[in-house]
């Protein structure tokens, strides 16, 4: 496939004088890494959908986007959600993203769903934290048994 931003690689940004690729690198630096099908590192990218603010989690790889995982439905729907918890679409193209989405720290499954028409929507945690709660345990571990991380 053709990379249609190849003219631009090398333009700076007119607002930040910073170089696409500099933009690209600082954007993954805040993104939540996973790995996903084929070993491949993907990045969790939060923003939020446009016409209530609900959490939307777009998927990443190294490459560009790669699948939105959240769903948005129906304000009737969305009323189950408690705090931190999120509406996964986990048909169709984001089928094989699922277990590894749910093998990473940052998901669980709360075994709650949701009819929308033919499928149904899974109704996960999110812990956005996840990875700097894991880095906390290990330091504490560490203090505590005397061990030196590294």
């Amino acid at each position: 496939m053709e990379d249609i931003f190849q003219d631009m690689r090398d333009r700076p940004n007119p607002k930040s004088g910073k170089k696409l690729e500099e933009i690209k690198k600082a954007l993954q630096a805040k993104r939540k890494p996973f790995i996903g099908p084929n070993n491949e590192v993907l990045y969790i990218d939060e923003t939020r959908y446009s016409d209530n603010g609900r959490l939307a989690l777009h998927i990443y790889c190294k490459t560009g986007p790669y699948a939105v995982l959240t769903v948005n439905l129906d304000p009737v729907k969305m009323a189950i959600l408690e705090p931190g918890e999120i509406m996964v679409k986990a048909w169709s193209e984001n089928s094989m993203l699922v277990p590894y989405a749910l093998a990473s720290p940052y998901f669980t499954d709360t075994g709650k769903r949701v009819p929308t028409g033919f499928v149904e929507a899974q109704v996960w945690t999110y812990n956005p934290n996840a990875m700097a709660d894991i880095g906390r345990q290990e330091t504490a571990h560490d203090t505590q048994t005397g061990n030196s991380p590294g």
